[in-house]
């Protein structure tokens, strides 16, 4: 009994939901960021480290965006592997939610960037203030 096809599409829709759910935690992270950068003491804490957790932060959604590529690439190579054709409008669908992916993943980098400039700079003027 050849099981090959069977491992190969769970390996298929594997990866597309690894893909996924990098999506998902990168939005959490950026959330859980959120939620502790309204803490005055967080902030405080974190305001001589600024630079280093912003970089961080960064690095590590670009670190997601390429897990997402490689596991798009891992996934297309499993599917053109069976030598079976792709209809037009799933190559399109396929295409189209991998653009999604990366476009999530992108707005929230750029949404992290905001908060983080936005929390530093209120926690920096506090610290005038006072």
């Amino acid at each position: 009994m050849d099981t090959g096809g069977i491992v190969e599409e769970h390996l298929v829709d594997r990866f597309s939901s690894y893909g996924n759910t990098i999506v998902a935690v990168s939005f959490v992270n950026v959330l859980a960021f959120l939620i502790a950068i309204l803490d005055q003491d967080v902030r405080c804490s974190l305001n001589d480290r600024r630079g280093t957790v912003v970089l961080f932060s960064i690095g590590l959604q670009c670190a997601y965006f390429v897990a997402i590529m490689a596991f798009r690439k891992a996934e297309l190579t499993l599917r053109h592997s069976k030598g079976e054709t792709i209809s037009q409008p799933a190559i399109t669908y396929f295409a189209r939610l991998h653009i999604a992916r990366l476009t999530f993943v992108t707005i929230v980098t750029i949404m992290f960037s905001f908060i983080a400039w936005h929390g530093f700079a209120r926690s920096y003027m506090l610290d005038i203030e006072n």
